[in-house]
């Protein structure tokens, strides 16, 4: 190639949108995938309006850590029992608390 001689650069017509892959950050933002999404949201709220001071908080997270740990053990369960998915839907989740309001 000589000197002042230009390259021809392909350009595309349109960039085709690369589906964005499922991330853990998106997994656990997304309420289908997340039954504590409400615990999560509310116990970072309360971290937000305290300036993080944990100590005002600690309701907050017993709730959370007791919803992953309700929702873990049944996980557990259907995955022993062979039922997939293993983590229930939105809507299987409100049949199984509304049992156990009832």
């Amino acid at each position: 190639m000589e000197m002042g001689e230009s390259v021809p650069v392909a350009i595309p017509s349109q960039k085709q949108k690369k589906k964005q892959p499922f991330t853990k950050q998106k997994r656990w933002t997304d309420g289908d995938n997340n039954p504590c999404l409400t615990e999560a949201n509310a116990s970072y709220q309360c971290l937000h309006d305290y300036n993080f001071d944990r100590e005002r908080c600690k309701g907050y997270f017993a709730n959370y850590k007791n919803c992953k740990n309700f929702w873990g053990k049944i996980m557990k369960q259907r995955r022993k029992d062979g039922i997939t998915p293993v983590l229930p839907g939105p809507e299987e989740r409100e049949k199984i608390l509304g049992g156990l309001t009832s």
